[in-house]
């Protein structure tokens, strides 16, 4: 029997479990507010804050894809994870300040790429090649996957109404969001007998 996020066990055993849609309120409530002071009230250095928190949301989102591919017996070294998901986002922040030219972007890449390729050939063993074959693409995709595309997310800056359009991307993406779990819990039981 579920209530108020604890679940009572056959053993008879209490486990608190945080039911999601308290999470999804929780996050709405102190992640919501925080984003729109950075986007308003500290819109300095083209969105330092902001950009500083996206970084920090690709690492995470690089270290999470880790653990999807730990999963699957592919074991990726933590440290360069977050080197490999911060980097676009770090150099497109660089960027956006003027610190760098936007062709370090593309330099970048190659190095990191052929870094990943050179790692790969210089391993001695046989059991090592294999292993590293099977990192090498996962590596490659912790690169791609929350790296550049959350450096997009700070080209936003580039823009001259700014602080709109990443108010106006974030009511869609958290709108599409709500809007699918709501349905989904509302639908969701429904539909299950035809999409088994």
């Amino acid at each position: 029997m579920m209530r108020f996020g604890v679940t009572r066990r056959d053993s008879g055993s209490l486990v608190v479990e945080m039911n999601n849609l308290f999470r999804r309120i929780t996050l709405a409530v102190v992640f919501i507010p925080i984003l729109l002071v950075f986007i308003f009230i500290l819109p300095q250095y083209s969105h330092l804050l902001l950009n500083l928190l996206i970084i920090a949301l690709s690492v995470i989102g690089g270290l999470e894809t880790r653990h999807l591919f730990s999963k699957r017996n592919t074991e990726l070294n933590s440290g360069l994870t977050i080197v490999l998901s911060a980097v676009f986002p770090v150099m497109t922040t660089l960027v956006i300040m003027g610190i760098l030219p936007n062709s370090w972007i593309l330099g970048c890449f190659l190095f990191f790429v052929s870094l990943l390729i050179i790692i790969t050939a210089l391993s001695r063993s046989k059991d090592k090649i294999a292993a590293a074959l099977d990192r090498l693409p996962a590596y490659c995709f912790i690169l791609i996957f929350p790296g550049f595309f959350m450096s997009y997310l700070i080209r936003i800056n580039l823009f001259s109404e700014s602080s709109m359009l990443f108010l106006f991307f974030l009511t869609f993406v958290f709108g599409n969001d709500s809007f699918a779990y709501f349905f989904g819990m509302l639908l969701g039981k429904a539909t299950a007998e035809f999409f088994p």
